[in-house]
């Protein structure tokens, strides 16, 4: 009540007449004046802290003013910034501990001053560090890689570090490192140095009567979705299939780091669309077969171009036939081999299939590959001595795992002899001899035609080969004979011989 006294020069009874108005405005006086210290000289003491800091803060707001392109300034000064906030914070505590409100809301007013002008200090770094800077006056502009590299370890990723450590706000790098990413996904798209030569994409949607049609929003359009643009020209893929999923990968880590699914879907939406290109698979690189494009896919996590690439495994299916003197037989159990010659770093079971015909010279094979861009493909029928070398063009232009394609073989044998030859001793002209001897052979002899080079001219010439099985019966008729069955055996060699 004193204190009311000497403020007003009058009686409180005088100042404020009781009534109820009056009682709810004097509430209001003694709140406010509760803050106020009692005492002269800790008030003055909480004034002076309050001036210093503020004084410091506000001098220091607009640093690094020194080296703004030092990034290391900026992090110095986020930390110096933390301090005083701190500090703020601390000193705000104290008050509210000494029942003081009045200088801990003052010293909380600069706590928030502090916060924000190390905000401001994290904002500056990510304009002058990880704006996109675009083709002018100025110079060429940012391209794909400069992106990536602006949002990485050495400047997007310290920034956001920082912002981390000393805690002020990361969602100010994130956005930055957002528009990065956006902008990194359309210039390795249609760029410079992105995969397609002649792509073209315009901002905006084509309605239904084929006008192109701007979002009604604000847009910054270096700072937009993929899916916000229409492809107008489509250009032609220009880059191998493995360098372009390592590029457009290197935009993925960076969404993944910074956790914008958005950005990396976009980014992933790209990779699966570039190897189901029609002019990409086994074309970029013409050396490389349908596996390495499969691998790819699977490296790099893309199920739909997978699912496409895998679809143009699919079933062969046929006939094996001997061409022989006596006319087309079937080959049973022939062996027919399909081989990818593009595949040789592949698995076994990717790059060569094989099958056994049966009694009627038929075979099948399932997950063959049968795509049209990856031919030719060699196929192989052999039966015994003979084979059948020819290759085939896959007929799926398109995916399609439940395609079966027909393919028949006829196995070319010019001369193929069979000779089956019995015989044995003659006992009515060779009575003299006591033992008999007989036998049977069955004799097959292939000839083929062979391609081949002699002093640099072609010339087809017949490669001939034989084999055959034999048995033989010795009886001997007088045990004092087997002595000699060793000698007998060599006169039945000699005999069969001369019956040929």
């Amino acid at each position: 009540m004193n204190i009311l006294s000497s403020m007003y020069g009058s009686s409180l009874r005088e100042f404020l007449p009781l009534n109820k108005g009056r009682i709810l405005g004097l509430i209001l006086v003694f709140a406010f004046l509760s803050g106020i210290p009692s005492n002269s000289s800790e008030m003055e003491n909480w004034q002076k802290e309050y001036d210093q800091l503020k004084a410091k803060i506000e001098r220091e707001e607009l640093e690094p003013r020194t080296s703004p392109k030092n990034i290391n300034e900026y992090g110095k000064w986020m930390r110096i910034k933390a301090a005083d906030r701190n500090k703020a914070t601390e000193l705000a505590g104290k008050a509210q501990l000494s029942g003081n409100p009045y200088w801990q809301n003052k010293f909380l007013d600069l706590k928030e001053l502090a916060q924000d002008s190390g905000n401001t200090t994290l904002w500056t770094g990510g304009y002058v560090f990880m704006r996109v800077k675009t083709k002018g006056a100025g110079g060429a502009g940012n391209s794909w890689e400069s992106a990536v590299f602006k949002a990485g370890p050495k400047v997007g990723q310290k920034l956001f570090r920082w912002a981390g450590q000393y805690g002020f706000n990361k969602e100010i790098i994130r956005d930055y490192a957002r528009c990065l990413m956006r902008f990194a996904n359309g210039d390795v798209e249609e760029g410079y140095t992105g995969l397609y030569e002649g792509r073209r994409s315009e901002f905006g949607h084509i309605d239904q009567d084929g006008n192109l049609v701007m979002p009604n929003r604000d847009f910054d359009i270096t700072c937009e979705r993929r899916d916000e643009f229409t492809t107008v020209e489509e250009g032609e893929p220009k880059v191998p299939a493995d360098k372009a999923m390592e590029m457009v990968d290197k935009i993925r880590e960076q969404c993944k780091w910074y956790n914008l699914q958005g950005e990396y879907d976009d980014s992933t939406d790209l990779m699966e669309e570039y190897l189901q290109e029609k002019t990409v698979l086994c074309e970029l690189p013409k050396d490389k077969g349908h596996y390495f494009f499969l691998k790819l896919a699977e490296k790099y996590d893309l199920p739909k171009a997978k699912e496409h690439i895998d679809g143009f495994y699919a079933t062969i299916y046929g006939k094996v036939e001997l061409d022989t003197m006596e006319g087309r037989k079937p080959a049973r159990e022939a062996k027919v081999m399909v081989r990818s010659p593009k595949d040789k770093d592949a698995p076994k079971n990717r790059r060569e299939w094989t099958a056994t015909t049966d009694e009627d010279g038929k075979y099948k094979m399932k997950g063959v590959i049968l795509h049209k861009d990856c031919s030719p493909f060699k196929i192989t029928a052999e039966y015994k001595n003979c084979e059948e070398k020819t290759k085939y063009v896959g007929p799926l232009e398109a995916p399609d795992s439940s395609y079966e394609y027909k393919k028949d073989l006829l196995i070319f044998c010019p001369r193929i002899l069979e000779v089956d030859l019995v015989w044995s001793t003659d006992f009515e002209r060779f009575p003299q001899y006591h033992e008999r001897w007989g036998g049977k052979a069955h004799i097959e002899i292939y000839v083929k035609v062979v391609d081949e080079k002699i002093n640099g001219s072609s010339i087809k010439t017949l490669q001939g080969s034989g084999q055959g099985s034999q048995e033989c019966w010795v009886k001997i008729d007088r045990p004092e004979w087997i002595e000699n069955v060793q000698y007998s055996k060599i006169i039945a060699l000699l005999a069969m011989s001369l019956s040929r």
